[in-house]
């Protein structure tokens, strides 16, 4: 029986041309997109440490006088309740100090450990120390977030009690922690004013932050009351696997595309 015979073609323009093609697009351009992603978060890590000493040299400096006005005034001869007035300021202050400096670490990339739903009751015993009423309700049994998601969680509610004391100060604030079998149900419940609540930066950049972490954010003002509700899935991390997974197919048709199929029209094998 005669051997095969293998003839090798020179390839054709279009050949040429269609592995051009392959190339920009599968190769050249995720290079030039990795550049620019890579010039984009340099130039965002610079701007992070702009805004860090902007904060400390302004923020870090008026609350660091303060605390000394506040430790002044504690020592200070004055009656009772105006005494006990003046400590929970400076405690308060003081505490306002702490943060700052743990945020600052955090956008210098320090790694300071941030605060999470094991510190609300805390959080909450300082503003009930500050003279707010308020109730906690917590149902289910907990279980561990994500650090991301923990941080938010602590700050979703932060933020409620600090909106609560603001438009409306010295009325009831309730706050429920609901864990779900599925999710996490933050709702904290005040008192509303007259005036249609318009929200800030604040609720804003929350829900920015809970959208990174595959969360929802929500609220609404009726029957006199203010609603603030937050809904944390259990396991983000589902999402981030089928990702990897869609990832390893891409990947792979990638190497086909750039390896495989180029080296045959390349040949010319028949």
């Amino acid at each position: 029986m005669p051997a095969a015979q293998f003839a090798i073609r020179p390839p054709s323009l279009e050949a040429v041309t269609g592995f051009v093609s392959a190339y920009v697009v599968f190769a050249a351009l995720p290079l030039l997109a990795g550049k620019y992603v890579a010039q984009q978060r340099r130039a965002a890590d610079q701007e992070r440490l702009r805004i860090a000493d902007d904060m400390h040299d302004s923020l870090g400096r008026r609350l660091s006088l303060a605390a000394l006005q506040a430790a002044a005034l504690e020592v200070a001869e004055l009656p009772p309740p105006q005494h006990a007035a003046i400590a929970r300021l400076a405690t308060s202050v003081r505490a306002s100090v702490t943060e700052l400096h743990e945020i600052l670490g955090g956008l210098r990339g320090a790694g300071t450990p941030s605060q999470g739903m094991a510190a609300v009751a805390g959080l909450v015993e300082e503003f009930r120390t500050a003279g707010a009423p308020v109730s906690v309700q917590s149902r289910g049994r907990p279980w561990p977030l994500p650090p991301q998601a923990d941080e938010a969680a602590y700050r979703i509610i932060e933020e409620g009690l600090t909106n609560a004391i603001r438009h409306a100060p010295g009325q009831p604030i309730s706050v429920t922690v609901a864990w779900e079998a599925s999710a996490l149900l933050l709702t904290v419940v005040n008192a509303a004013d007259r005036r249609p609540y318009a929200p800030g930066s604040g609720l804003a950049g929350l829900g920015g932050r809970l959208q990174q972490v595959g969360g929802v954010l929500d609220h609404e003002q009726s029957g006199g009351l203010f609603r603030l509700r937050a809904v944390l899935p259990a396991s983000p991390a589902h999402g981030a696997r089928e990702r990897s997974g869609v990832s390893g197919l891409g990947l792979a048709a990638a190497i086909m595309l750039l390896v495989i199929l180029p080296a045959v029209v390349l040949l010319g094998v028949r």
